[in-house]
């Protein structure tokens, strides 16, 4: 398997199904991150089986750029993959280690990978094309995406992460604020170098500038926690009750890179390698604040009613498969039906399956994977996840009949 688009895809799967953790970050020097296990049993064997089906996407050919399948195939029988590598750019990618499977025992990569290849001058001239286009587009979110990608690393990771806070403090806009709130929390950032600037941020007013989103109420409860603030923890369940959606826009960064149109096809490389990264910017809403207090009030009937209120518009209004889950399962912690969470696999299960029987073809050349990955995260910003992976499994029926 290519490991450029497994990288991509596994990016969209692992943040939209079971939050960060992957290894295919292609990070500065090697770090070690712990992660906790989840108190909530979101990922199962179907989920898993999704994950490698939909990794397998990335493989198959591409029945969206015109080119029927069959013109491809002979394309790529007279272009060898090598050829196509340096077409694209991608002969001139870093090389990283493989993670170790001694730290994986449980399911949990807690090693991000060492560098063992630097990248070549057209990569880095590539990601620098990228990183200037994403500032000339007009847009607030796209400036903000080039400060947090910070290509080059010009910046060390406390000045980087305080040019993002001063993008959401100086802009308007809620998706420039929510990204500084989650890049703040991330826990891919090391907590011990975030700039005091961190501290200026709040949770409410992300809320304010997106009114009936309930995932800035969930950063809000988590700061009611922190600072052991009795009032603010009653507000924050108060508002996640009255909230009519959970929109986390998981793939708003990695659409912004993902929709440049590049000048040079070698630069497709770079590219795809920043929208890789960019998954992390938006990491995953804190969850736990909320399911640990419906765990341990599930004897006080207003805090039952509270906690399957959010359940049910989490389980109906979520932009990830993730935040339906997470809503099953708040559910039956209440409850103890356990039907939603049950729905919530099926349905897991059931797009896994279905990926798998359409999408089991010989891998697409390294250009046209990339291409078509790219158009995809942008699809899946724009209808959400299961939506676009349904259209793509539609057009590639459409196709199949029409040959």
């Amino acid at each position: 398997m290519r490991r450029v688009r497994k990288r991509l895809v596994a990016a969209l799967l692992i943040g939209a199904v079971s939050g960060l953790g992957a290894w295919f970050v292609a990070a500065p020097p090697r770090a070690t991150q712990a992660r906790a296990q989840p108190d909530v049993d979101i990922e199962t064997t179907a989920s898993r089986a999704r994950m490698d089906a939909l990794i397998r996407m990335a493989r198959a050919p591409d029945d969206q750029h015109g080119t029927p399948a069959a013109a491809e195939a002979g394309a790529s029988a007279a272009e060898s993959d090598d050829a196509q590598k340096v077409r694209c750019g991608f002969d001139q990618e870093p090389v990283f280690s493989e993670p170790n499977p001694d730290t994986d025992t449980d399911g949990f990569t807690r090693e991000l990978p060492r560098e063992i290849r630097p990248a070549g001058v057209g990569f880095t001239g590539a990601q620098q094309r990228v990183d200037a286009a994403l500032r000339s587009t007009g847009s607030a979110y796209d400036n903000a995406m080039a400060d947090w990608l910070d290509v080059g690393n010009l910046r060390p990771p406390r000045a980087r992460l305080d040019a993002l806070v001063q993008d959401a403090l100086a802009s308007g806009e809620a998706s420039v604020y929510g990204l500084a709130i989650a890049a703040c929390a991330n826990p891919f950032e090391q907590q011990s170098l975030q700039p005091t600037s961190c501290g200026r941020l709040r949770a409410s007013e992300w809320a304010r500038r997106d009114a009936g989103n309930g995932v800035p109420w969930l950063y809000a409860l988590q700061e009611a926690d922190a600072a052991d603030d009795a009032w603010a923890q009653r507000e924050a369940l108060r508002q996640l009750e009255m909230a009519s959606r959970f929109d986390v826009h998981l793939f708003a960064g990695m659409a912004a890179v993902a929709r440049l149109k590049m000048p040079a096809e070698a630069d497709l490389a770079g590219q795809s390698q920043l929208v890789g990264r960019a998954i992390i910017a938006s990491g995953v809403p804190p969850f736990s604040a909320l399911t640990q207090r419906c765990r341990n009030h599930r004897d006080d009937a207003a805090v039952i009613e509270q906690c399957e209120a959010i359940s049910r518009v989490l389980f109906e209004h979520s932009d990830t498969l993730h935040g339906r889950a997470i809503g099953g399962v708040i559910h039956r912690l209440v409850t103890g039906d356990s039907s939603r969470i049950d729905q919530a696999h099926r349905e897991q299960a059931e797009l896994g399956q279905r990926v798998s029987e359409a999408l089991g073809g010989e891998a697409a050349s390294p250009c046209e994977g990339a291409r078509r990955t790219l158009s995809h995260f942008v699809r899946a910003d724009q209808v959400g996840e299961r939506r676009a992976i349904e259209e793509r499994l539609a057009a590639r029926a459409a196709s199949a009949a029409s040959r």
